[in-house]
């Protein structure tokens, strides 16, 4: 005999499914809420910390000394204004990042700058200068201008090894400007003239422009040097200058070319309207 089961279905109650939904949607909303809470605690104090180390970070590489060597002509205080110029530059960890790691414009006398930390307040600053690579009177000052003709210093101090240039009508003398000449076709063979002078390591005492010729005097010995090929000739002085060690007298190199050309000396001959060493120091001291 069978007996037939019938399934009961088990209803619920739909005001109790509605409160329990709701029980989870507020349990829910609360672990949302501690999450927020908690989330924006953690950003405070992030953000707290990372404004501590900035103000430990400003106050702790605070420029407080700048140290400078290697300036010969260029003024310690005025390395200093010119490093300090930047927005940030009162910070020293800004200052030794930028020249350590980007190519800052330069000073128009420096041809290159190290800035090194010796310790968080304190920079150490070495200067390469532009080389002087001659001098012209105007006024009462000498006026040393570099390899381009830009003027480096305006003064009243004479620097050995650094050659007066002479016949050279200069207009005018303003710092790190391009020094105006009434004939600047001769200011750039003189140009070149003293590059070369530096590159083979020729110390000349004086340069002098006459007639569109370059004259350049050693101790007694004058050579005339023309005014073009000029490196070739600058070569030949050193050894000739050797060979007339005590001698006074006028060495020509005006016409030389190349090996084959002909160099003279004339002892105790002298260009015409000029004086050398000796005779400027006689009539001064008369």
């Amino acid at each position: 005999m069978f007996l037939g089961l019938r399934e009961h279905k088990v209803r619920s109650n739909p005001q109790v499914s509605v409160v329990k939904r709701k029980e989870v949607q507020r349990m829910k909303a609360k672990k949302r809420t501690k999450r927020g809470r908690r989330g924006l605690m953690i950003t405070g104090i992030v953000v707290l910390a990372a404004a501590l180390l900035l103000m430990l970070f400003l106050l702790l590489f605070q420029v407080r000394k700048i140290e400078v060597t290697g300036n010969t002509y260029i003024s310690e205080k005025e390395v200093v204004q010119w490093i300090q110029l930047d927005p940030y530059g009162s910070n020293s960890f800004y200052l030794w990042a930028k020249y350590k790691y980007t190519e800052p414009t330069q000073h128009s006398s420096l041809e290159a700058v190290e800035v090194k930390l010796k310790n968080p307040w304190t920079l150490s600053v070495r200067v390469y200068e532009k080389k002087m690579v001659g001098f012209v009177c105007y006024g009462n000052d000498f006026v040393y201008f570099d390899r381009e003709g830009k003027v480096l210093a305006k003064d009243q101090e004479f620097r050995d090894g650094v050659p007066l240039i002479e016949g050279l009508t200069v207009s005018g003398a303003e710092l790190y400007e391009i020094l105006p000449v009434e004939d600047e076709t001769i200011f750039n063979v003189i140009l070149e003239a003293t590059q070369m002078l530096a590159k083979y390591e020729v110390t000349a005492d004086r340069i002098v422009s006459k007639d569109s010729e370059l004259y350049l005097y050693f101790d007694s010995i004058c050579v005339q040097i023309g005014n073009s090929n000029l490196e070739n000739r600058v070569i030949q002085i050193p050894p000739i200058l050797e060979k007339l060690d005590g001698k006074r007298g006028l060495l020509h190199l005006e016409s030389y070319q190349n090996n084959d050309s002909m160099i003279s000396f004339e002892e105790n001959v002298w260009p015409e309207g000029m004086q050398d060493e000796e005779e400027t120091q006689s009539d001064q001291n008369e």
